[in-house]
């Protein structure tokens, strides 16, 4: 039994091509027997684009049904025989392989060939890629600038006749006359709408046409012919690798022992070298907590010792109140009755005292003296009682 390594490079001896891919799948034989080819044509449309209804002769403009019930298919940007010999070559590769491979369900878009058949298929895909790659040199690159004014010259024939079709139709006697003198479109590159006259409408269609031929570096670099191929890829393989991964797994353990054997040495010197340190470490830390203990004590202290400023506020409102009470009773005392504007303010004392004083930090006893001394100083000067004042 080949194992995977072994059979690819007798994949490269035979093809002399490295395999790109690898497909899994659990089949012996197709794994032994032969490898899985898929064609890497490219670049065969870029002579070909979707025409415009103004090409087609359809005059879109005028709400033409056509315009939206029909699609446009495709137009040629090289002479039609050129562009059917490209076409060509691509059946022909896909024929030879289809001779010689098989499709295998799962492995789409690869094909399956037997190493046996790999020479007879090969010498016959090159022998097309060679006829393909002179005629591409020879048909479409060395002659680039005939086929740009034959094209020309047939799309100045398509313009005329998609000009007479999209401006005529039926007058009143039932027959074909002309019916616009303007063509409208709308032009995808410029984003404008256009009005054409009948010189403007062909040029434009010509125009159109040559600016969408492919140049001759577009020709070399995008019309490629080749394949590429892949492995199938199954279980003894999948054993093979887990093989190859226990190993690399072991390696890997040995590493981390061997590690790990390094870091405890290191972690050994380290803890000695801690050791040595500890008596000194211990010492600092001791001092730096006692100087920690020390300032949280007298930050404490400062704490027990500072007033609340709410308590402060208090003393303050308080304070006001026994210089106001000492005012009203000199007051009181030197003119024998209580004055309107000392009645006024003793009044006011209990609206000041709810103002200043927060709730649940007032006095109740200051409470109940306000509120007497409010009811002592009513409005009747003859009914107030100074001496309870």
């Amino acid at each position: 039994m080949l194992d995977f390594q072994t059979r690819k490079q007798q994949a490269i001896q035979i093809t002399g091509v490295a395999p790109q891919q690898t497909v899994h799948m659990q089949l012996a034989k197709l794994r032994q027997e032969g490898i899985l080819v898929d064609l890497n044509i490219t670049g065969t449309g870029i002579f070909q684009r979707v025409p415009n209804w103004a090409e087609l002769g359809i005059p879109e403009f005028t709400g033409d049904k056509r315009a939206t019930q029909f699609t446009k298919g495709a137009k040629y940007l090289y002479p039609e025989e050129k562009v059917r010999a490209v076409k060509s070559f691509e059946s022909r590769l896909r024929q030879n392989l289809d001779k010689y491979s098989f499709e295998v369900a799962g492995f789409r878009p690869f094909r399956w060939l037997p190493y046996t058949a790999y020479q007879a298929w090969r010498a016959k895909h090159d022998e097309i890629v060679a006829q393909a790659n002179e005629f591409i040199q020879t048909q479409l690159i060395d002659c680039h600038d005939q086929c740009r004014d034959q094209i020309a010259a047939t799309y100045k024939e398509i313009a005329e006749a998609a000009w007479l079709s999209a401006t005529t139709g039926e007058n009143a006697k039932g027959r074909r006359a002309q019916t616009y003198k303007f063509i409208i479109l709308y032009d995808k590159t410029s984003r404008e709408q256009l009005t054409l006259d009948h010189a403007g409408f062909v040029s434009y269609i010509v125009a159109q046409a040559l600016a969408q031929i492919p140049g001759v570096e577009d020709i070399m670099n995008k019309l490629r012919y080749d394949y590429t191929t892949a492995l199938v890829y199954g279980q003894e393989d999948v054993a093979a690798d887990e093989a190859n991964a226990e190993n690399i797994r072991a390696n890997v353990k040995f590493e981390r022992e061997r590690a790990m054997l390094e870091n405890q040495f290191l972690a050994e010197k380290v803890r000695k070298q801690a050791w040595d340190n500890q008596t000194e470490q211990t010492q600092k830390e001791q001092i730096l907590e006692a100087m920690r203990q020390a300032e949280y004590d007298h930050h404490r202290q400062q704490l027990q010792e500072t007033v609340s400023p709410f308590v402060e506020v208090y003393r303050q409102a308080i304070g006001q109140f026994i210089n106001h009470a000492k005012d009203m009773l000199e007051s009181i005392q030197k003119n024998k009755h209580v004055r309107g504007k000392v009645a006024e303010r003793g009044r006011g004392l209990l609206d000041v005292y709810n103002l200043l004083v927060l709730p649940g930090m007032g006095d109740d006893r200051m409470m109940e003296y306000l509120k007497d001394l409010r009811s002592l100083l009513g409005p009747a000067d003859d009914t107030r009682n100074t001496e309870a004042i």
